[in-house]
C-alpha cells in the first residue's frame, strides 16, 4: 500500500514537471529602431559662396508724435503730423481726415510731393465746436500716395484722439506771505483760479483745506479764458500743516488741474536758524567772507526774533570779523597793485594797515604774511637801481674832470706848484691813510701873501670841507654814495664862487681836502 502511494506521488510530480516545460516563453522586446531620414532628392550645391538674397524694403507711413491732446469747446487743437516714404519713387501725397459733425479739420499743406527716403512735417488743426456732446473723439487720418510716373499707389492711416472739455476750471500758483511764517503769525495764502474754456463760468467754488479740514470757501465767476487771484487767511500753527486749495464747478470732469497743495513745517524754528548759521561758518572757513557776512547777519536777526540772544551775539561777532577780513583783503590788494606799479611807499603803507587789522582779529598767520610783504616793500623802496648808480658815477666823473681841468687852465702858477708835489692819482684805489690837517689858521704865510686876514667865507668853506672829511669816511660813503656825491658836487660849486689869491695857504688846505674827499668817493668803485 505504501509502495502504491509512493508511485502515485512520483507520477504526479513527473506530470507537473512535464507541464511546466511545455509553457511557451515570451520572446524579448526588440529595441526601437532609430529614425533615419531619407536623403532628399535634388541637386547638391557646388563649392563656393551662395548667391546673396536681394530684398527691397519699402515703407509709407503717416503718424503723430503726440496722438492724444486736450482741448476745449470753442477752441482748437493742433497736432504735428509726419509723412514718410522709403523705397518708392517720388509720390504725390493727399491727406484726408474723418471728423465728427460740426468739427473742422485743416492741414497746413496737402497734395505735396514726397521724394524717396524723405519725410514731410506738417500741422493738422481741429476746430472744436462750442457745443460738444462727448469728451473723447477719435480722428482718422488717411494718406494716399501716387507715383508721378507709373501706376504705383500706396496708402497709410493713423488715429488721433481729442480730449475736449465743455467746462474746465482749475487753480495754480499757491504762494504764502510771509514765505517763512512763525508760529501764531497771520499768513496770506494766494492762488490763481483759471477758466480754460471759451465761455463764462459761474458758481466756481474755491476752498482752502488745512490738514484735510475745510478752513475757508469762496464762490467766484470767471469770464471766458481769464484768471483771477483768490486769497485766504490762515494762522500758522506749530508742527506740520498741509494746505490744499481746490476748485469745484458743475460739469468739470478734468480733475488734473483742480487743486494745489503745500506743506508748512514749524516744528523747530531754532533748528532752521542753526542750519543757516552752520552754512555761514563753512563759508567763513573757506574765506568767502562776503557771503558769510550776509548769512551771519540773517542768523543774528532770526536768533534775536527767536529770543536766543547768546547765539545772536555770537553771529554778530562773526559778522564783524567778516567785515575786518574783507577790509584787510582790500588793503592787501591795494598794496599788491602799488607794489607792481613801483610805488613802494604806498605799498608798504597798505601792507602795514592790513597787518594791523589782522593783529586786531588775532590772525597771526595772515599778520605775518602782511608784515613780510611790508618788509619787502620797504627794502625795495631803499634799493638803488645799479644802472642809476653807474649813470650818476659817470656824470660825477665828467663834472669833476671838467672842474679839474678848468682849474688848471685858470691858474698856471698854482698848477706849476702842484706839479712839483708828489701826490697820488685821484682814481687809484688805496687804503685810507691818516691825514694830519690843521685845525686852526696856520701861523706862517706864503712869501707872496698879501698879509691881510683870510676872508670869512673862505674860513667857513674850510670848516665845511673839514666836516665833510670827518663825516664821509670810506665805509660811510659805501652805504651813502649818492649823498656823498651831492655834498662833493655842492662843495665844488661853492669853491668856484670863492675869491682866489687872498690866502694861498688856506686855499691849498681847502683844495687838499676836496681832493681827499674826491679820492674817497671814486675809490669806492
Amino acid at each position: 500500500m505504501k509502495k502504491l502511494i509512493v508511485c502515485a506521488l512520483v507520477v504526479v510530480i513527473l506530470g507537473i514537471v512535464l507541464q511546466i516545460g511545455a509553457v511557451p516563453t515570451v520572446p524579448p522586446i526588440p529595441p526601437i529602431p532609430s529614425h533615419t531620414p531619407e536623403p532628399t532628392s535634388g541637386p547638391t550645391p557646388g563649392p563656393g559662396p551662395s548667391p546673396p538674397i536681394m530684398e527691397k524694403q519699402q515703407r509709407f507711413e503717416v503718424f503723430s508724435v503726440q496722438p492724444v491732446l486736450e482741448g476745449y469747446a470753442g477752441g482748437s487743437i493742433d497736432y504735428d503730423l509726419k509723412v514718410l516714404q522709403k523705397g518708392y519713387p517720388e509720390l504725390v501725397v493727399h491727406l484726408t481726415a474723418e471728423v465728427p459733425e460740426k468739427w473742422k479739420a485743416t492741414f497746413s499743406q496737402n497734395d505735396f510731393n514726397l521724394k524717396s527716403d524723405d519725410t514731410v512735417v506738417l500741422q493738422f488743426s481741429l476746430s472744436v465746436p462750442v457745443t460738444i456732446s462727448v469728451e473723447k473723439q477719435e480722428i482718422k487720418i488717411r494718406a494716399v500716395g501716387k507715383a508721378k510716373e507709373g501706376t504705383t499707389e500706396v496708402k497709410a492711416s493713423t488715429t488721433l484722439t481729442a480730449m475736449t472739455y465743455f467746462v474746465d476750471v482749475g487753480v495754480s500758483s499757491l504762494q504764502l506771505s510771509p514765505l517763512q511764517p512763525r508760529t501764531g503769525e497771520s499768513v496770506t495764502i494766494t492762488v490763481i483760479a483759471v477758466n480754460y474754456t471759451q465761455r463764462t463760468i459761474s458758481n466756481v467754488i474755491v476752498e482752502l483745506l488745512v490738514n484735510n479740514n475745510l478752513s475757508s470757501r469762496q464762490t467766484v465767476q470767471l469770464s471766458a479764458g481769464t484768471s483771477q487771484p483768490i486769497t485766504f487767511g490762515w494762522t500758522a500753527q506749530p508742527g506740520t500743516s498741509t494746505l490744499l486749495v481746490r476748485s469745484q464747478v458743475a460739469g468739470d470732469t478734468n480733475r488734473k488741474n483742480d487743486s494745489v497743495m503745500q506743506s508748512v513745517n514749524l516744528e523747530d524754528r531754532t533748528g532752521q536758524i542753526d542750519i543757516l548759521y552752520q552754512q555761514a561758518i563753512v563759508l567763513y572757513t573757506q574765506g568767502t567772507y562776503d557771503q558769510a557776512q550776509n548769512l551771519f547777519a540773517m542768523a543774528a536777526a532770526q536768533y534775536t526774533e527767536a529770543g536766543d540772544l547768546v547765539k545772536a551775539a555770537e553771529a554778530t561777532r562773526l559778522q564783524g570779523l567778516c567785515d575786518s577780513y574783507m577790509q584787510a583783503q582790500k588793503l592787501m590788494s591795494d598794496g599788491e597793485q602799488a607794489y607792481q606799479a613801483g610805488d613802494y611807499e604806498k605799498a608798504a603803507q597798505s601792507f602795514e594797515e592790513a597787518m594791523d587789522v589782522y593783529m586786531n582779529v588775532g590772525d597771526t598767520e595772515k599778520q605775518g604774511q602782511a608784515q613780510q610783504r611790508m618788509n619787502e616793500a620797504l627794502a625795495a623802496q631803499t634799493t638803488i637801481d645799479p644802472l642809476y648808480i653807474v649813470i650818476s658815477a659817470v656824470a660825477i666823473v665828467i663834472v669833476v674832470a671838467a672842474v679839474f681841468f678848468s682849474r688848471r687852465r685858470r691858474y698856471p702858477a698854482y698848477r706849476e706848484r702842484e706839479r712839483e708835489r708828489e701826490r697820488p692819482s685821484r682814481f687809484r684805489l688805496e687804503e685810507e691813510q691818516p691825514v694830519s690837517r690843521p685845525v686852526s689858521m696856520p701861523p706862517a704865510r706864503e712869501p707872496f701873501s698879501t698879509g691881510a686876514a683870510p676872508p670869512a667865507e673862505l674860513i667857513q668853506f674850510h670848516q665845511k670841507t673839514e666836516d665833510a672829511l670827518s663825516r664821509f669816511t670810506k665805509g660811510y660813503i659805501r652805504d651813502n654814495l649818492q649823498q656823498a656825491m651831492r655834498i662833493y658836487l655842492s662843495l665844488e660849486g661853492e669853491r668856484k664862487q670863492l675869491p682866489r689869491g687872498r690866502d694861498l695857504e688856506l686855499e691849498r688846505i681847502v683844495d687838499t681836502n676836496l681832493r681827499e674827499l674826491e679820492h674817497r668817493i671814486f675809490g669806492t668803485f
